[in-house]
Formats: structure tokens, C-alpha cells, sequence
């Protein structure tokens, strides 16, 4: 089957693109879904992906930067008698895919987050911290805590 595609664009607000997101997965014949963006729209599809982790943090999360020819790069590369476009002549606009799936992706593949909430990550790096704390000297006055 193919996976929805959720196109992120100037108009489209978060909350709407967001639920989209939520209503595809909650069919239990989709089990992936994609949120794509070009060039300026980059930001609001990483908040899309933010925000629909946060409400289903069971979700396994690819994310996939391309650059990508433009449509005015396309139409001079027709008009013109080259046939494959080279870096000199071609600008090419970044573009954003990120993959949620509801069973594992593979961790070989480029890009892939597993399941972990914001909070595991933050108590993660809390207890790292502290542990490099209490392993140097003297870290309670180095703060002025005594």
C-alpha cells in the first residue's frame, strides 16, 4: 500500500495538518504516513513531527533531507539540449520527508528515531549530567550550593 502523503505548505496550519496526521494513523489499514515540505516550510514540518510524536510517542520516526530541482530549473532543463543537469547550472531548493510508522523501521536506515518521548531523552541527559557532576571535584561549590 501507499503511504499518505501529508504535503505541508504556507496554508495549512499545524493543528490541522496535524490531526490529518492522527485521523490517517488511527485506520488500522495505514501503517505509515508521510509529511513532506520544500525550501521555507522545512520549520513548520519539523513542528508537525515534533507535535504528532508528542501526542503518539509510540510512533517510529524517519526524517529524510533532500535538495530537489525546482520547476523553473525542470522547464529550462527541457528547453535547453542537456540532458542530465550538472551543479553549475542547476539550483536545487532543500526538501524535508519525515516517515511515522506504526511497527519498527529498520535501523540501518538513514534518519530513523525510535520510540522515546521527550521526557526518556530528558531524563536521560539529567542523569548524565549528574553523573558527570558528582564525578568531579568539588561540583557543589563550583555551583555555590555550600
Amino acid at each position: 500500500m501507499e503511504i499518505p502523503i501529508i504535503e505541508v505548505r504556507k496554508n495549512k496550519k499545524v493543528v490541522d495538518l496535524v490531526t490529518e496526521a492522527k485521523a490517517l494513523l488511527s485506520q488500522d489499514k495505514i501503517d505509515k504516513i508521510k509529511f513532506v515540505s520544500k525550501d521555507a516550510h522545512i520549520a513548520r514540518t519539523v513542528v508537525c513531527a515534533e507535535k504528532l510524536k508528542a501526542e503518539l510517542p509510540d510512533l517510529y520516526q524517519q526524517n529524510v533531507l533532500l535538495r530537489e530541482l525546482t520547476d523553473d530549473d525542470l522547464k529550462n532543463l527541457k528547453k535547453s539540449a542537456q540532458k542530465t543537469p550538472t551543479d553549475q547550472n542547476v539550483v536545487k531548493k532543500p526538501s524535508l520527508s519525515v516517515i511515522f510508522s506504526k511497527s519498527e523501521i529498520s535501523s540501518k536506515a538513514v534518519g530513523v528515531q525510535g520510540k522515546r518521548t521527550f521526557q526518556e531523552i530528558w531524563a536521560e541527559k539529567v542523569a548524565l549530567h549528574k553523573q558527570e557532576a558528582e564525578s568531579s571535584d568539588d561540583w557543589k561549590k563550583k555551583l555555590k550550593l555550600i
